[in-house]
């Protein structure tokens, strides 16, 4: 089995860090196994590059989660 990551780094115009997460997946289906989502005393104040090498390093992990569409109302 192929395991894989998604490191993202989310920034502004001006290359400003506005999020990051990494998804963790067991093979190449869409959906992740986990993902972790940086808090803002993560990555505040960092640059994109070093906001990557911290996604690659890290072990940490949550469930992934989990979507699906809303009931319909209009059906009961």
């Amino acid at each position: 089995m192929t395991r894989w990551r998604r490191l993202c780094v989310d920034v502004d115009d001006d290359w400003g860090v506005l999020g990051a997460s990494v998804e963790y997946y067991g093979d190449s289906r869409i959906d992740p196994d986990q993902v972790r989502v940086m808090a803002r005393s993560d990555w505040s104040g960092e640059s994109p590059a070093a906001i990557l090498q911290v996604l690659l390093e890290s072990d940490w992990t949550q469930p992934s989660f989990t979507f699906g569409p809303p009931p319909n109302p209009l059906q009961s």
